[in-house]
C-alpha cells in the first residue's frame, strides 16, 4: 500500500516540489522584515517545513493558537535527544532549537491562508 501511494506521489512530484518552494517564498516575502528566517536557495533546496526563529516563541504560539493557527516547535536539539546522548556545551544548538517555529506548510495550503498566518505574525509584533 506504501509503494502504491508514493508511486502515485511521485507523479505530481514536481507540482509538489514547487507548491513547496511557493509557500516558503511567500511566507519569506510577507515575513522577512518580521521575524528570522534561514536563508535557502530555492535553485537546489525545496524547503518541505516552513521554520521561522522567534525570541518569544511560546507566546507567539499560544497566540497563533487562539486564532486557530496550528503550529509545532522544531526538534529539539540533538545534544538533548538522549537516543543521541552528546556530551557537551553547544549553546548554538541550543539558542536555535529553542526559538524555533514551524508554521503551516501542508500543499493544500492557499495563498489566502498563509497570508492570514502572516497578517497575525504582523499583528502579534506590533
Amino acid at each position: 500500500m506504501q509503494a502504491i501511494l508514493g508511486l502515485s506521489q511521485i507523479e505530481s512530484i514536481e507540482k509538489r516540489v514547487q507548491k513547496k518552494k511557493d509557500i516558503y517564498e511567500l511566507y519569506r516575502r510577507r515575513l522577512r522584515k518580521v521575524v528570522n528566517l534561514i536563508p535557502t536557495n530555492l535553485e537546489h533546496t525545496c524547503p518541505w517545513f516552513m521554520d521561522i526563529y522567534v525570541s518569544n516563541r511560546e507566546d507567539l504560539q499560544k497566540y497563533l493558537k487562539k486564532n486557530a493557527i496550528g503550529t509545532r516547535k522544531i526538534y529539539p536539539a540533538l545534544n538533548k535527544q538522549k537516543s543521541v546522548n552528546i556530551v557537551g556545551n553547544f549553546p548554538i544548538t541550543d539558542k536555535f532549537s529553542s526559538k524555533g517555529l514551524w508554521l503551516p506548510s501542508s500543499l493544500n495550503l492557499k495563498d489566502s491562508d498563509i497570508n492570514h498566518v502572516c497578517d497575525l505574525i504582523e499583528k502579534f509584533y506590533e
